[in-house]
């Protein structure tokens, strides 16, 4: 492996040992959280049981579960379903839906929130894109939700499964995907999945905002999980979302950024001739596409990761049209609080 590094990077190791090196063991590692008071996870059960009287209001409806009884876990889908290697009943999603009266757009917005404390903290977003005449879903992702009690995690592949089976139950073959940060690891998962290139895709479009599944490998274990705060985003980072026990237990005990990560291929070159070790890791990107990256984000090189979406994915930046979007001066989530960003966001839930 390292002649191989040393063949591609045009690199030459140094003979020896480097004891001041320490090697980060993402799933082998003790898990690293700080202690929460038991009224603080009272707070935020508060503040989500406030965002469920206002998606109440707002016409959504709670589903606690995808599966019926006896329903058959394994789809016709050619995807590995790592589930099936044992004998465990796989987790399931609580989801929220809502369907206008008479939809000018008939294919459902799926919306998957990050890590931080649910979707409270998206839901000025959630409201906002309920003006959008389209059925809405919003996914739950309790894991990563600074929740008290923990529940089982889903794999990738059990995560679309349960995705495919809440669309057929409201009898919608395809939706537009919509992400935000660890949100747009569980929509690559989608993508991997059911590539939009497949005549059996479920994937319309896709909306991906401040992503983290494009070149995974590179910083985001060191960044989120081992990293000393040294900026006030990198404390509030490190204060509600990376150290919270829950969150930090999933990510170095659960998280597998091999099974999330996507090197994709773009609509336009969906025809070409595939990449060397082209597979599964590299979907084709629906043609209703939408990226954007906060230039100055903190979990990962920006400017690596647009110059990789631009020449090697080729997808076409510009601020108002362009399925590349970089957000200048902002930093990881930081659009959330921006209305000019925020607007572009609801517009290309709109568009795609």
């Amino acid at each position: 492996m390292v002649s191989t590094i040393e063949e591609v990077k045009k690199v030459k190791f140094a003979e020896g040992f480097n004891p001041d090196v320490d090697c980060i063991r993402l799933s082998l590692d003790p898990v690293l959280a700080t202690h929460r008071p038991l009224v603080y996870y009272v707070l935020l059960w508060l503040a989500n049981a406030f965002a469920g009287i206002v998606l109440k209001t707002c016409g959504f409806m709670r589903y606690d579960t995808t599966l019926e009884k006896g329903h058959d876990f394994v789809s016709s889908n050619k995807v590995v379903y790592e589930a099936s290697q044992n004998t465990r009943c796989p987790p399931d999603l609580a989801y929220w839906y809502r369907c206008p009266t008479n939809p000018q757009n008939e294919v459902p917005l799926v919306f998957i929130h990050g890590i931080g404390i649910g979707l409270i903290q998206y839901i000025h977003l959630i409201v906002a894109l309920t003006y959008v005449s389209r059925p809405l879903i919003l996914i739950e992702v309790p894991y990563v939700s600074s929740q008290l009690f923990q529940t089982d995690c889903m794999t990738p592949d059990e995560t679309y499964f349960a995705i495919e089976r809440i669309l057929k139950t409201h009898g919608h073959p395809k939706a537009t995907f919509m992400g935000h940060s660890l949100g747009t690891m569980l929509c690559a998962a989608v993508c991997r999945a059911s590539s939009a290139s497949s005549p059996k895709s479920i994937v319309a479009g896709l909306v991906l905002v401040d992503p983290v599944c494009f070149l995974t490998h590179h910083s985001i274990a060191h960044n989120f999980a081992y990293r000393t705060p040294v900026t006030a985003s990198q404390l509030v980072m490190d204060l509600f979302a990376a150290r919270e026990i829950g969150t930090s237990w999933y990510i170095m005990r659960r998280f597998c950024w091999n099974q999330s990560v996507m090197f994709p291929i773009a609509w336009a070159r969906r025809h070409q001739e595939p990449l060397p070790f082209q597979g599964q890791l590299s979907p084709v990107l629906p043609e209703k596409t939408r990226v954007f990256l906060s230039k100055n984000d903190n979990l990962l090189n920006m400017a690596k990761v647009t110059e990789y979406l631009r020449t090697q994915v080729g997808l076409t930046e510009g601020q108002e049209s362009g399925e590349l979007v970089v957000m200048e001066g902002l930093d990881h989530a930081q659009l959330l609080l921006r209305s000019d960003w925020f607007a572009k966001i609801v517009q290309a839930a709109q568009e795609c």
